[in-house]
C-alpha cells in the first residue's frame, strides 16, 4: 500500500508539473503571438545572426512602405547596394563592434534613394539582432537633425582640411578682430607652430597700417587690400581680401610680389617708350578695340592742333574726326558720313591700309593705320607737304637738265661705277652712230666700244676711254683728248671723273 501510495503522489506530482508546464507554455505562445502581432503590425526589416556565424539565420523584408529597401531577403542583407556609401560604412562598423564587445547601437541611415532609416542592432543571448524601420514623429526629426549635423560636421572637416593644405595663408577673425583660426600657411609665414601660441601673442600676417583699400564691392562686402610684410627674412607685397561673415571676418592672402615687380617693370618700360615716342616728330596714335585713344605723342596733338587734356580724355576716332572736320582739317568730301564709315573698318579690317590725305590749306598727310598685335590699331601721321614739294621740284629740275641734254650739240654720257651707260643725249648717239633704243638698254661700255670702233682707228683712244670709265684707281683724273675719225673730222673729248664714283664724258 505505502509504495502504491508513493507511485500515486509521484504521478500526481508529476500530472501537476506538467500542468503548470502547459500552462506557462501556451502564456509564452501567447505573448509569442503578441509580439509576432506587434511586429507585423509595424513595418520592419530584420536580420538575425546566430552563434556568431557570418551568414544570417533569419531575414525579413518587411519594410514594403520604403520602395528604395529591398523587397529580396538576399539584396537586404547587402548594405553597399541600397545604402548611401556613408551610412553603409557606419553600419558595417556598428555591427562589427556589436559583434566584438556585445555594445548595442541605434542609428540613422539613409537609402540611395534618400529615405532615412532606424537601424537598432543588440544582442540576445548567442544571437545578433539587426532591425530597419522607419522613424516617426520627434525621433524623426532628432534624426533628421542628427544626419544633417554630421553631414555638415564632414563637410567643414573636408573644408578645413582643403583650408589646411591651401598654399595660401588663410584665417578667420572674431567681430573683434581676434584670431579664431589660420592654416598652415599662415602659421608657416609667420614662422609659429602653435596657434594658440600666436593668438595669444596677437600676431598679424600685414599690419592694417600697412595696408591699403584697392577694392570694396557694395553687394558681397568683399574688401581687397595691398600691403607689405617681411616673410623668411623677405620683403613681400600681399594682396589681402576679407570678407564678412556672421560673427566675424573670412581673410585670405595672396603673394603678389611677383606681378607688382613685373607691372612696376611694364610700366617703366612703356614710360621709356612714351618718352621716346613723345620726342619722335612723327606722329603716332594708338586706339583699343571701343576705338578709344590709348595713346599719342606730342607731335600727333602738334600736327592737328588738338588740346593734350581733350585728348587723354580717352576719346574715340569717331570724335577726333568730328573735330578736325569742324577745324576744316580733313579732305573735303561730297559724302563725308561714306568717306567716315570706310576710315573706321580700319579697326575691324584684317591687314593695314595706307592713305593720303590732302588737306585745305595745302598739307598733304601720309597715313598708315596697321592692326595692333593686342587689338585695336595703330595710326603713324607723317606731314609729307615738304617732301611733295622737293620732289615736284626735284623732277621739274630733272625735266629741265634733260631738255638742255638733249638740245646740246655736244654728245654727252654719263657711266656708271660698274661701266654700264646711265645717261645720254641724242648728240651721243648721232656722233657714234647707234641705235638710241639700243643705249636706253645700258650697255656696258665694252659693248659701245665694239659698236663704234667702226669709226675711230686709234686702240690707245678707246683703251684710255675703257680705263677711265672702269678703272679703280684711287686718283682719278679729268683727261682731255683729240680723237680723230677716219673721214678726217677731228673732236675734242673731255673725260671726267665724278665724286659719287660715275664718269662724265663729252
Amino acid at each position: 500500500f505505502a509504495a502504491g501510495l508513493l507511485l500515486f503522489l509521484a504521478a500526481r506530482r508529476k500530472a501537476k508539473r506538467a500542468e503548470g508546464l502547459q500552462k506557462r507554455i501556451s502564456e509564452l505562445e501567447h505573448r509569442l503571438t503578441e509580439t509576432e502581432n506587434l511586429l507585423a503590425a509595424e513595418p520592419h526589416a530584420m536580420i538575425v545572426w546566430e552563434g556568431g556565424e557570418d551568414a544570417p539565420s533569419h531575414v525579413s523584408a518587411r519594410l514594403h512602405v520604403v520602395s528604395s529597401v529591398p523587397r529580396s531577403e538576399e539584396k537586404l542583407v547587402r548594405f553597399s547596394e541600397w545604402l548611401e556609401e556613408e551610412s553603409a560604412e557606419r553600419l558595417e562598423k556598428a555591427l562589427h563592434g556589436l559583434r566584438t564587445t556585445g555594445e548595442p547601437f541605434n542609428i540613422a541611415v539613409r537609402t540611395t534613394g534618400g529615405d532615412l532609416l532606424e537601424a537598432d542592432g543588440r544582442a540576445a543571448g548567442y544571437s545578433i539582432v539587426l532591425r530597419f524601420r522607419v522613424p516617426v514623429g520627434e525621433r524623426r526629426a532628432a534624426m533628421e537633425m542628427v544626419c544633417d549635423t554630421r553631414r555638415l560636421n564632414e563637410q567643414v572637416e573636408r573644408l578645413s582640411g582643403i583650408l589646411d593644405t591651401a598654399p595660401l595663408p588663410v584665417w578667420l577673425r572674431d567681430a573683434d578682430g581676434d584670431l579664431l583660426w589660420a592654416n598652415a600657411a599662415w602659421l608657416e609665414a609667420l614662422e609659429q607652430e602653435d596657434l594658440d601660441v600666436a593668438a595669444a601673442a596677437g600676431l598679424q600676417l600685414v599690419k592694417p597700417e600697412d595696408m591699403r583699400l584697392v577694392h570694396r564691392d557694395e553687394k558681397t562686402g568683399l574688401s581687397v587690400f595691398h600691403g607689405s610684410t617681411v616673410i623668411r627674412g623677405e620683403k613681400r607685397i600681399l594682396e589681402v581680401h576679407e570678407m564678412p561673415q556672421e560673427g566675424g571676418v573670412a581673410c585670405w592672402a595672396v603673394d603678389i610680389t611677383n606681378v607688382h615687380r613685373l607691372q612696376e617693370e611694364l610700366r617703366n618700360h612703356i614710360a621709356a617708350h612714351t618718352g621716346t615716342l613723345d620726342r619722335l616728330l612723327t606722329a603716332i596714335a594708338i586706339f583699343g578695340q571701343d576705338r578709344r585713344l590709348l595713346f599719342c605723342n606730342a607731335a600727333f596733338a602738334r600736327l592737328w592742333k588738338l588740346d593734350k587734356e581733350w585728348l587723354e580724355e580717352g576719346v574715340t576716332w569717331d570724335e577726333i574726326l568730328a573735330r578736325l572736320r569742324e577745324m576744316r582739317s580733313l579732305p573735303e568730301q561730297a559724302d563725308f558720313r561714306t568717306w567716315k564709315e570706310r576710315q573706321l573698318e580700319v579697326f575691324t579690317a584684317l591687314e593695314g591700309r595706307q592713305e593720303k590725305w590732302p588737306l585745305p590749306d595745302g598739307r598733304f598727310i601720309n597715313i598708315i593705320a596697321e592692326p595692333h598685335p593686342q587689338g585695336g590699331v595703330i595710326f603713324v601721321f607723317e606731314d609729307i607737304t615738304e617732301k611733295r614739294r622737293l620732289e615736284s621740284s626735284y623732277k621739274a629740275l630733272m625735266e629741265v637738265q634733260r631738255e638742255t641734254l638733249d638740245n646740246l650739240y655736244e654728245a654727252v654720257a654719263l657711266f656708271g661705277t660698274d661701266g654700264r651707260l646711265k645717261l645720254f643725249n641724242p648728240s651721243f648717239a648721232r656722233f657714234w652712230e647707234l641705235d638710241g633704243e639700243e643705249l636706253s638698254d645700258s650697255p656696258h661700255i665694252d659693248r659701245i666700244i665694239e659698236r663704234a670702233r667702226r669709226l675711230v682707228d686709234d686702240e690707245a683712244w678707246w683703251d684710255l676711254l675703257k680705263y677711265s670709265v672702269t678703272g679703280m684707281s684711287e686718283r682719278r683724273e679729268s683727261r682731255k683728248v683729240r680723237i680723230a675719225l677716219k673721214d678726217d673730222r677731228i673732236y675734242e673729248c673731255v673725260i671726267v671723273p665724278l665724286p659719287d664714283g660715275n664718269t662724265l664724258v663729252t
